[in-house]
C-alpha cells in the first residue's frame, strides 16, 4: 500500500502542484487516505485514523522532498511526454 500511495502522490503532485482554494495538497490526501482506510476497514473509524495517519506522514514527507530538491519544477508532463517521443 505504501509503494501506491508514492505512485499516486510523485504523479499527483507532478501534475496539480498547489493548493486548491487554500485547501493544501496533504489535507486532501489525508481525507482520501481516511475516507479509503474507512472503506478497507471495514467502517472501524480507529483503523482508518490509522491509515490516515500513515498516509499524512508519506504525503507531507513526499512534499518536503519533492520541493527540497526542486524536483516538482523539472517533472512536468511536458517534459516527461518530450523525452517520450
Amino acid at each position: 500500500m505504501a509503494f501506491f500511495c508514492y505512485a499516486v502522490l510523485s504523479v499527483t503532485y507532478n501534475t496539480i502542484g498547489f493548493g486548491v482554494r487554500g485547501f493544501r495538497l496533504e489535507q486532501f490526501f489525508l481525507w482520501a487516505v481516511w475516507l479509503g482506510g474507512s472503506v478497507l476497514a471495514g467502517g472501524d473509524v480507529q483503523e482508518a485514523g490509522k491509515y490516515a495517519l500513515v498516509g499524512l506522514l508519506m504525503c507531507v514527507t513526499f512534499g518536503a522532498v519533492i520541493t527540497k530538491l526542486g524536483v516538482r519544477n523539472a517533472w512536468t508532463w511536458e517534459r516527461i511526454w518530450k523525452r517520450q517521443t
